[in-house]
């Protein structure tokens, strides 16, 4: 419990700088409402998930596939680029309330999935926890 709430408060702080997905957030729901903004906010917790274990177990994936790590980069790029893009051609576009859910959830998941930074994150958590004998 305690690595729990540990991991829980460190993750908080590394959420709270104004990144891709957070001003995602706060767009969608000042644009559409709380809901549509908690929904975004799910679809992004997801690959928190997926990266902390991916951190875990696999510390040393990405110094062997250095590749595949200026991929997702690249394709962060190419998503932020195409969704501006789309935001600048949809801008009057109305959406019915079912469709909110299902795309609003699938931005927040892929901005939080092609997010650079959310890998390097959690690897230093878990490079930082094999450090602290009690962790």
């Amino acid at each position: 419990m305690v690595i729990f709430i540990i991991t829980l408060i460190i993750s908080f702080l590394g959420s709270v700088h104004p990144g891709p997905l957070n001003v995602s957030v706060v767009e969608t729901t000042l644009k559409n409402s709380l809901k549509a903004g908690l929904i975004m906010v799910i679809g992004g917790a997801i690959p928190e998930l997926f990266y902390s274990y991916l951190a875990a177990e696999g510390i040393l994936f990405f110094e062997r596939n250095e590749t595949l790590f200026a991929i997702l980069r690249w394709t962060m790029v190419v998503i932020l680029i195409v969704m501006g893009v789309l935001t600048i051609v949809n801008k009057e576009r109305t959406v019915k309330n079912r469709e909110i859910k299902a795309t609003t959830f699938l931005k927040g998941f892929l901005l939080s999935l092609f997010n650079p930074q959310l890998l390097i994150f959690w690897l230093l958590i878990v490079v930082y926890y094999q450090g602290v004998f009690w962790l």
